[in-house]
């Protein structure tokens, strides 16, 4: 579960952005603009920061769900202070709080999809920008294999920092190729392959996600039609998959201003640092 905004540069961090002006592209930095709104007051409704830090929540509470109650109680694997504090006769109690985080975590993709696919629009320099993504989901792999699954190697299932990687090339490639329809197909067939032979988090859903809103980004009902993608996807599934859709009205709220961030990377270190200190706590 990283990664952009209409003001951002990156899918975690920052950048410039795009205005029109006298029929001419207008390249301003980002602080530039910032100082330039002073005067104006503060927009209505939520940053690309605040969003960002929901999504980084909604990722907690997944994986204290994973981490804590599935593979520390549900999979017999109980610490002896959770039992201390719920009592030994609380699997259901633990059932129906596993499943409230788990709902409760997936609105952490489609915000971070959608900052992915802003801040590809609007990053300086995209090939810093992607080996970033590289290094923090290389970083993060063995961390989240040895807290998921017990070993610091597991090569069947990825990181969802692969999903937003393979997003981020194949939108590139599709830049590259805009006049040429096949290459663009095979662009977006090599990224939903990808994803789906690699086995990230989300895979084939997840980058067609990013290619969706990348390609409505223009359109008012680019929100509407994600919303749509993930309930249909999650048809069939598990209830839990639904929740995803809660994700699309807060990001209607975003006002197009970075905001305040806690840092340049905190985004990128916060998904290996939570998982590594919610698997020590557990023991």
């Amino acid at each position: 579960m990283l990664i952009h905004q209409g003001n951002d540069a990156s899918a975690f961090s920052g950048g410039e952005s795009r205005e029109k002006s006298a029929g001419k592209a207008v390249f301003l930095p980002l602080f530039a603009r910032e100082s330039s709104r002073k005067g104006q007051g503060k927009r209505p409704g939520l940053s690309g920061s605040a969003l960002k830090l929901i999504a980084a929540c909604s990722m907690l509470l997944d994986h204290m769900g994973v981490l804590w109650i599935k593979k520390g109680v549900l999979e017999n694997e109980t610490p002896a202070w959770l039992f201390a504090l719920w009592g030994e006769e609380g699997r259901e109690g633990f059932e129906r709080a596993y499943l409230v985080l788990r709902c409760a975590g997936r609105l952490a993709f489609p915000i971070f999809a959608f900052f992915l696919a802003e801040g590809f629009c609007h990053s300086r320099n995209r090939k810093r920008y992607g080996l970033r993504l590289l290094a923090a989901a290389l970083l993060t792999e063995g961390i989240f294999d040895w807290a998921i699954y017990g070993k610091w190697f597991y090569p069947a299932y990825q990181n969802v920092l692969f999903t937003l990687l393979i997003g981020f090339v194949m939108l590139w490639g599709i830049e590259r190729s805009w006049q040429n329809e096949w290459v663009r197909a095979f662009w977006i067939v090599a990224g939903g392959g990808g994803a789906l032979l690699l086995r990230s988090d989300y895979d084939v859903l997840g980058v067609m996600l990013i290619l969706l809103l990348y390609c409505l980004k223009d359109s008012p009902c680019r929100l509407a039609a994600g919303a749509v993608m993930m309930a249909v996807a999650a048809a069939g599934g598990s209830v839990m998959g639904y929740f995803a859709v809660l994700a699309f009205p807060l990001l209607a709220l975003y006002n197009g201003e970075r905001g305040r961030r806690p840092g340049k990377y905190f985004f990128y270190l916060f998904y290996p640092g939570h998982l590594l200190l919610l698997r020590l706590m557990r023991g």
